[in-house]
């Protein structure tokens, strides 16, 4: 299989969560393989509430995702519903962020490896502090033209913090303290995603420009 390693530093990313939670799983090397890690890894899980099966290896890519929580409590990660023929081999969303946690006010770089010629789809499930869910949301790495590589999160809604735009989906309410816009992702920062605070609501941040 080919693999090309792409960075994130020139991927304009950004998307906010307030719970993330991922953790390794088994790989397949078929369909029937998959079907039965991915049973095994839901119970794994808990409460079935995402999956962790890796998918048999085809051409594909290295992209190294930051996601960033800048709420005051944790955020646990669980990824769901993707399918093998947007993925090579085990760094899949479930292997990446299923059970994963991002603690508060940190970030985390995951380890993706995309399919070549594919629109990448999964959803994704956040869950906050005392196992708060604060939403569900399907993301995407869509195939393009060119060489730049991001997530989008379907549902984002553009706003303008300050002298910039973004991609924001409104999750959970919240009591947190407002994020200062200076912490939101910038086109030119590593960061991906990001979880923020904003007008009394969890927000994911994604693609400010």
């Amino acid at each position: 299989m080919r693999r090309i390693v792409l960075g994130v530093t020139a991927v304009p990313l950004a998307a906010c969560a307030i719970a993330l939670v991922g953790c390794g799983g088994a790989s397949g090397s078929d369909a029937e393989s998959n079907s039965t890690t991915s049973a095994a890894s839901r119970n794994a899980a808990g409460a079935g509430r995402g999956d962790t099966f890796g998918c048999s290896p085809q051409d594909g890519f290295t992209y190294q995702p930051t996601i960033s929580n800048r709420l005051p409590t944790p955020i646990t990660l669980y990824a769901r519903e993707y399918d093998c023929n947007d993925w090579d081999g085990d760094s899949t969303p479930g292997h990446a962020f299923t059970g994963q946690v991002i603690p508060a006010k940190s970030s985390r770089t995951f380890t993706l490896q995309p399919a070549m010629r594919t629109t990448r789809n999964w959803t994704m499930d956040i869950y906050g502090f005392t196992d708060a869910h604060l939403g569900t949301v399907r993301m995407k790495i869509p195939q393009r033209p060119d060489s730049a590589i991001w997530i989008e999160v379907d549902g984002s809604k553009i706003r303008s913090p300050a002298s910039f735009a973004c991609g924001v989906n409104d999750l959970a309410y919240t009591a947190a303290d407002q994020t200062p816009y200076s912490e939101w992702p910038k086109y030119s920062s590593t960061t991906a995603l990001a979880l923020v605070s904003d007008k009394g609501r969890v927000a994911l941040v994604s693609r400010c420009l």
